[in-house]
């Protein structure tokens, strides 16, 4: 089951990208910085369970604290690859990654996040494998 989660992730993180070059080059162009940015962000939430929901069987995620272990992997990939990136890679330094998560920037990626967390037990239950009590 976390083997499949993990190509899963890999695959939300091939969307991520997707939405990261629509909106840049061509939403916040049309729409402006603030509304290009909350658009793209819940653009990327919808994908994210969107991906979740499509990959929900294959995953066969069985119970919901499993649903939850994998919510939690997918928010340390998450933020692992955009600091372990955003710093090696695109050599941004520690501070300037840390602001993206403060004022505006939290607005935006604490959603992502969150939403990160929630889709694997969303598409469980979707699927039938766990039954959240009424």
């Amino acid at each position: 089951m976390l083997t499949r989660a993990l190509v899963v992730w890999c695959a939300i993180l091939a969307v991520a990208f997707v939405n990261g070059a629509v909106r840049e080059l061509w939403l916040l162009a049309r729409a402006g910085m603030m509304a290009g940015q909350i658009l793209s962000s819940v653009l990327l939430c919808l994908a994210i369970l969107a991906v979740s929901a499509m990959a929900a069987a294959w995953m066969a995620i069985p119970s919901a604290a499993d649903a939850w272990k994998v919510g939690g992997l997918w928010l340390a990939l998450t933020v692992g690859f955009e600091f372990g990136a955003g710093h090696f890679v695109f050599g941004q330094p520690w501070h300037a990654l840390l602001e993206d998560y403060q004022g505006v920037g939290a607005f935006i990626r604490v959603p992502m996040l969150l939403t990160t967390v929630v889709a694997p037990f969303v598409a469980a239950w979707l699927r039938g494998a766990i039954h959240v009590p009424a």
